[in-house]
């Protein structure tokens, strides 16, 4: 086993989804973890840790309704994978739905450095 974190959606909003991507590339920019495989546009986010620090390429796609998930055994870019499915629920709200191997309590320190991270860079209005 190992952790894994989990989202699903039957269809998303095209705008919202470019803010959606647009706002994890700050957020990958900003977290200064390595990682490879970055794919970020207007139809997909996608990435993962680098070598050793890498696991399950996390995916996260317009074009991929349904049930998905990420394994990420808690290797340092869980926390991008992280950061990513909380902008997703912030701009998709009841669109989505996300779960993870662990209390919701458990991400609060991330989630805490990405509010951070996009008041640094004034997107204040995603957290609104």
């Amino acid at each position: 086993m190992g952790f894994t974190r989990y989202w699903e959606f039957s269809s998303l909003d095209e705008e919202k989804f470019k803010d959606f991507s647009s706002v994890c590339k700050v957020l990958i920019d900003s977290m200064n973890i390595p990682l490879e495989d970055i794919t970020i546009n207007e139809r997909q986010v996608r990435f993962n840790g680098v070598d050793e620090d890498g696991h399950e390429t996390f995916y996260f796609s317009l074009d991929k309704s349904g049930f998905d998930f990420c394994k990420t055994n808690i290797k340092p870019y869980d926390e991008v994978v992280c950061g990513c499915l909380y902008i997703a629920k912030v701009i998709f709200g009841e669109d989505i739905r996300i779960n993870q191997d662990c209390d919701s309590g458990d991400d609060e320190h991330i989630i805490k450095k990405v509010k951070s991270i996009l008041r640094e860079n004034k997107l204040n209005k995603i957290l609104d």
